[in-house]
């Protein structure tokens, strides 16, 4: 009888310590489950922040991107610009108007090159503001300080180019009606026009169409001396 005593003693001496071993494990698992937890969280909190922090990058530099683009595009269309007015410079040179016949092709290609400039100059002017609409539509939905950022970058990007090239322009619509008075006048009068080699110089008569056409040459070099200091 002892001895099936000290047996069961045992038993519950085993199933004791196993509780105790089953206790102590659960807390520790529980304990490891919580630290698992937390650092589960801190993991997905790094992540998330992680994704944040590149899809701001990642918005910032299509916003840098879409003003490089900008400044390319007008670059591209400002040479093409260059070159075509080029050609109205030189169609108002004296040795481009030496005779009835001289002044009268120099016209007909006025009557193209001076529209074509015209809508030109308006297209380059016409890239800012659909720029300007571009940026309001990408930052629409972003957070109040992206969205100051952005604006005031763009704000930059405009008082550095828009403000030149729109001021630049308003120059060039001056000179481009200039252009077309002075074509205008020499083809209408391209009988009385003589051309002087030795002084490179042209003369209409009478003296007051002359001195019509002097004062639009005059005031053509003014607008583009001023156009000049403006890119200085």
């Amino acid at each position: 009888m002892a001895g099936h005593i000290e047996r069961k003693e045992v038993l519950y001496m085993l199933i004791l310590v196993g509780f105790i071993f089953g206790v102590f494990y659960f807390y520790k698992g529980q304990h490891f489950l919580n630290d698992f937890s937390k650092a589960s969280d801190t993991q997905r909190a790094a992540t998330v922040s992680g994704q944040r922090t590149k899809a701001k990058q990642n918005f910032e530099k299509s916003v840098e991107a879409s003003l490089n683009q900008l400044l390319e595009d007008v670059y591209i269309e400002m040479q093409e610009y260059r070159k075509r007015r080029k050609i109205l410079d030189d169609l108002i040179k004296p040795s481009n108007l030496r005779d009835a016949q001289y002044i009268a092709e120099s016209y007909q290609v006025s009557l193209q090159t001076i529209p074509d400039l015209k809508k030109r100059s308006n297209r380059i002017i016409q890239i800012f503001s659909a720029k300007d609409a571009e940026i309001k539509a990408m930052i629409k939905g972003r957070s109040a300080t992206a969205q100051k950022n952005i604006l005031q970058s763009w704000a930059r990007v405009k008082g550095e180019q828009v403000d030149l090239y729109v001021d630049y322009f308003v120059l060039e619509q001056e000179i481009l009606t200039r252009y077309e008075t002075l074509m205008q006048l020499y083809f209408e009068n391209r009988n009385g026009v003589t051309y002087s080699e030795s002084s490179n110089q042209l003369m209409i008569k009478p003296d007051a169409l002359n001195a019509k056409a002097l004062n639009l040459t005059q005031e053509i070099k003014s607008l583009k001396q001023q156009q000049s200091a403006l890119t200085k």
